[in-house]
């Protein structure tokens, strides 16, 4: 790349981006298309028999079966999603997740509260330890994001006294 002016930075960029545009090869659309596909395809049996062999063996219990289908549903939806919808509907995935796996809700306990045969009372009775978790989890989160020195946030937990002492608080007339 030898010319007799001088180049600024930005053209030489342009030549560069340029060299390696027309040294890549160019897929047509429809053959990306169908090679993303298939590679969505392989992913989606490859995923789907490992819940299929979860459920079918029993592994651990019903409830890593439960979640394993609802991963599998969730990771489909998630990918046929547009861009913007994606992190909205995994954190609210996440939520069905937690809350259902540690209430030990499944689709029989939904669909008896819907149709009347359970009361709302006992269907909340067991949303309330997922709900509790989640609700432990958002404290601690907005504790670590509290404007203290973490000094005096680290020390708190392990016992009123440590903490008190670990923020520079005075003992006796002592800094400690």
């Amino acid at each position: 790349m030898e010319t007799a002016e001088i180049q600024t930075g930005d053209q030489r960029v342009e030549l560069r981006l340029a060299a390696v545009e027309a040294l890549t090869p160019r897929r047509t659309s429809r053959g990306f298309h169908a090679a993303t596909l298939a590679q969505f395809l392989a992913v989606i049996v490859q995923f789907g028999l490992i819940v299929m062999v979860v459920k079918y063996w029993q592994l651990e219990s019903q409830l890593l079966a439960r979640l394993m289908w609802l991963a599998f549903v969730g990771f489909v939806i998630h990918h046929l999603l547009p861009v913007r919808f994606r992190l909205p509907f995994f954190a609210i995935l996440s939520l069905v997740a937690v809350i259902s796996s540690v209430g030990h809700i499944g689709p029989n306990l939904g669909v008896a509260w819907l149709t009347g045969k359970i009361r709302t009372i006992d269907f909340l009775y067991h949303l309330l330890p997922g709900l509790t978790l989640v609700g432990i989890g958002l404290g601690l989160i907005g504790l670590c994001h509290l404007p203290i020195r973490f000094r005096c946030a680290s020390g708190w937990w392990r016992s009123p006294a440590l903490g008190w002492f670990s923020c520079g608080r005075t003992v006796s007339g002592f800094l400690m």
